[in-house]
């Protein structure tokens, strides 16, 4: 990551990849829809989209 000079920063791009990570509960629940399509023999075409309890919708 680097700043706006171009400059390497990486304290401020450690920062910003932990905000947009996906909080466990969201990734569990994608891979919990996903283990369910396979046991019903269906397959998940496209993103799954969630809106967890901040109103943030994760892809």
């Amino acid at each position: 990551m680097k700043n706006a000079e171009g400059y390497p920063d990486p304290t401020a791009g450690k920062a910003i990849h932990r905000a947009d990570k996906q909080p466990d509960n969201v990734e569990l629940v994608i891979r919990l829809m996903k283990a369910a399509a396979r046991e019903c023999n269906v397959e998940i075409i496209g993103r799954i989209a969630i809106r967890d309890e901040t109103g943030r919708v994760w892809r």
